[in-house]
C-alpha cells in the first residue's frame, strides 16, 4: 500500500518534471542546440541525459526492492558511461529526447507512488563503503533534475532589460544574482550525515527558489502559491559542530549559502506579494 510519504515525493517529483517540460516544449532547433555552460553538451542531449539520470536510478532502486544486493556505484563508470553514451548520441532529436524523458519519469513516478514507508528506509545504493536508502537516491534525481534544469535556462537565458519598475525588482534582481553566482557548497569528503542530509535539502530548495525569481523578473508573473522552505534545515545547521577544522569551514559555507537563499526568498516574498512560507519535510 502506498502512503503520504510515497505520494509527497511523487508529486514532488511530477512538478519538476513539468517545469522542465514547459522549459524544453517551447524551443525551437536553434535553442536546442545551444550549449550548456555547465555541462558542454547541447541543450538536447542534456534533456536526454536527464531521463538516463531518472531511468538509471529507477534499476536501483527496483534492485533494491526485490531484495538483491544494493547496487555498487562509481563516479568513474558514471563519467565513463555519459562520455560513450554522448558520443553515440550526439545531439538526439526533440522528439526522441523528450518522449525518452516522459517514458522515463512515468515510470519513476508510478514506481515511487506504489511504495510503502518501510520501502524507502530500505538500502538503495552502495558508494565507497557507504549505504544510501531508496528515499536518499529519489532525492538524489531530483537534485540532478534541478542542476540540470538551472543549467539550460542559464544556457537560453537573455539578459534581463532594464525596466522603470519598483524597487522591489531592483532588490530581487541584485538578490538573485548572488544567489545564481553563489558557490554552492559540497561535502568533501561526504561523511558527515547532518550536512549530508542539509546539502540534499538545500539544493533542491534553492532550484525552487531560483526557478521562482527568474519566472518572476522575467514575466511578472508567479503561477505558485507559496514559497517552501524547510526550517529544519536551519536548526540542523545551527546543531552542526565538529572539531575538525574543514568540517567547521563547510558549516560555515551552508550557513553563507543559506543567508543568500534566505535573502532572496524575502525580495522574492516583497516583490511578489506572497507569503513565505516554512514547512517540514
Amino acid at each position: 500500500m502506498s502512503s503520504q510519504r510515497a505520494e509527497s515525493l511523487r508529486v514532488s517529483i511530477e512538478q519538476r518534471i513539468a517545469d522542465l517540460f514547459a522549459t524544453l516544449q517551447p524551443l525551437d532547433q536553434e535553442q536546442w542546440a545551444v550549449m550548456c555552460p555547465n555541462e558542454g553538451w547541447p541543450v538536447g542531449y542534456v534533456a536526454h541525459h536527464i531521463g538516463q539520470g531518472i531511468e538509471r536510478p529507477t534499476g536501483w532502486i527496483e534492485q533494491a526492492l526485490v531484495g538483491d544486493d544494493p547496487f555498487e556505484f562509481s563516479w568513474d563508470i558514471t563519467h565513463e558511461l555519459n562520455a560513450r553514451r554522448h558520443q553515440r548520441l550526439g545531439l538526439p532529436s526533440k522528439e526522441e529526447a523528450l518522449r525518452f524523458l516522459r517514458l522515463s519519469a512515468s515510470h519513476f513516478m508510478e514506481l515511487v507512488g506504489s511504495m510503502s514507508d518501510p520501502q524507502f528506509d530500505r538500502v538503495g545504493v552502495r558508494q565507497a563503503g557507504s549505504t544510501r536508502t531508496i528515499e536518499w537516491v529519489m532525492k538524489l534525481v531530483m537534485r540532478h533534475i534541478n542542476e540540470h534544469r538551472k543549467s539550460i535556462r542559464i544556457a537560453l537565458r537573455p539578459a534581463f532589460m532594464p525596466d522603470d519598475r519598483t524597487r522591489l525588482d531592483t532588490d530581487l534582481r541584485h538578490a538573485y544574482g548572488e544567489f545564481e553566482a553563489a558557490k554552492f557548497p559540497r561535502i568533501r569528503p561526504r561523511d558527515w550525515t547532518v550536512l549530508d542530509d542539509v546539502q540534499m535539502d538545500l539544493d533542491l530548495d534553492g532550484g525552487d527558489l531560483a526557478g521562482m525569481a527568474e519566472t518572476w523578473l522575467s514575466a511578472h508573473k508567479l503561477g505558485y502559491p507559496d514559497i517552501p522552505l524547510d526550517e529544519t534545515i536551519d536548526e540542523r545547521l545551527t546543531i552542526a559542530s565538529s572539531e575538525d577544522a574543514e568540517a567547521r569551514d563547510t558549516i560555515e559555507r551552508f550557513r553563507s549559502y543559506r543567508r543568500l537563499q534566505l535573502e532572496l526568498a524575502r525580495c522574492l516574498s516583497a516583490a511578489s506579494g506572497r507569503p513565505v512560507r516554512y514547512w517540514r519535510r
